[in-house]
C-alpha cells in the first residue's frame, strides 16, 4: 500500500506551486479564489471592507499597499496573509473560507 501512495505523490509532484507564484481565479459562478507558491516568495494579502464608505468589497493583491490604496479604513488587523499549502475562498456573498492542503 505504502508504494502506491509513493507512486501517487510522485506522479502529482508537477502539478505543485514551486516558485514565486501567485494564482487568482474566478470561476464560472463567480467564486474567486487564491493559493500561493510553497516559499511564499509572491505573498498575497485578501482584505474586505467598504470602499469609499458605501460599497462592501473584498480585494485580493499581491501587495499590501493595493489593499491600503483602495480599502483605505479596513480594519487592518482583520487581513488575510495565504499560508502555505492553503487556499483562500471567496463567495458571492464575500464570505472569506480559508482550506488547509
Amino acid at each position: 500500500m505504502k508504494w502506491k501512495l509513493e507512486r501517487i505523490k510522485s506522479s502529482l509532484q508537477n502539478l505543485e506551486i514551486n516558485g514565486p507564484n501567485t494564482t487568482i481565479g474566478v470561476l464560472p459562478d463567480g467564486t474567486m479564489f487564491n493559493v500561493i507558491d510553497s516559499k511564499k516568495l509572491r505573498p498575497t494579502v485578501i482584505c474586505k471592507g467598504k470602499y469609499n464608505n458605501d460599497i462592501e468589497m473584498v480585494i485580493m493583491t499581491s501587495e499590501v499597499c493595493g489593499a491600503n490604496e483602495i480599502l483605505q479604513n479596513r480594519d487592518m488587523t482583520k487581513d488575510i496573509y495565504t499560508n502555505e499549502r492553503e487556499l483562500v475562498v471567496v463567495d458571492n456573498d464575500l464570505n472569506i473560507q480559508r482550506i488547509a492542503q
